[in-house]
């Protein structure tokens, strides 16, 4: 027998009272949950003030916006099918790891993007921040407590992040090409 949508929604309603409750009780205000809010806040100050570059505003927000929606879905999927997870988090919402996919990863990819100038330069910049992902941050962030890895490999991130960068550098490009009048934020 196939469980009903309205056994779904139960099941739903009760992990939603256990995922609050596990938040309110562990996650807010402690050390972990402040970290993830300067890691949240911090890299776009920091960006903003000293990275970016003026006259390329637009474009960089919309290679972030890519990377940002791209790490969102990977990490949604990846939490629903328990290949990893995030045992504190800053909201008790998705997506379940709010700093990395919309701050730290989208940025770090988009400085990568406007400090290289050739497909060269770009991937050897997009494979050492992969590999700072991937074996550096992740490792550090599971012997903290922060990170699970249940049914995944270092290295699948690593070609991940690769892949994505990859993606997305090529889109950009395709993107900056096509002649645009709109292109400055004032």
């Amino acid at each position: 027998m196939h469980p009903t949508n309205e056994a779904v929604n139960q099941i739903r309603d009760r992990y939603k009272e256990v995922t609050l409750a596990h938040w309110y009780h562990d996650d807010l205000l402690s050390l972990p949950w402040w970290i993830l809010l300067a890691a949240t806040i911090l890299p776009w100050i920091i960006w903003w003030k000293w990275l970016r570059a003026p006259s390329r505003t637009l474009e960089l927000l919309v290679c972030v916006f890519a990377w940002s929606v791209i790490a969102m879905f990977g990490d949604v999927w990846g939490s629903y099918l328990l290949l990893w997870g995030y045992p504190d988090k800053l909201l008790p919402t998705v997506p379940p790891f709010l700093p990395a996919d919309m701050s730290v990863i989208p940025l770090s990819f988009a400085c990568a993007y406007q400090f290289t100038s050739t497909w060269r330069t770009y991937l050897f910049a997009t494979v050492a921040l992969s590999a700072c992902f991937s074996y550096v941050i992740e490792p550090l962030f599971i012997r903290f407590g922060m990170f699970e890895i249940h049914r995944w490999r270092h290295a699948y991130s690593l070609f991940g992040f690769l892949l994505l960068a990859v993606l997305v550098r090529y889109w950009m490009l395709r993107w900056r090409a096509e002649p645009r009048t709109d292109r400055t934020i004032a």
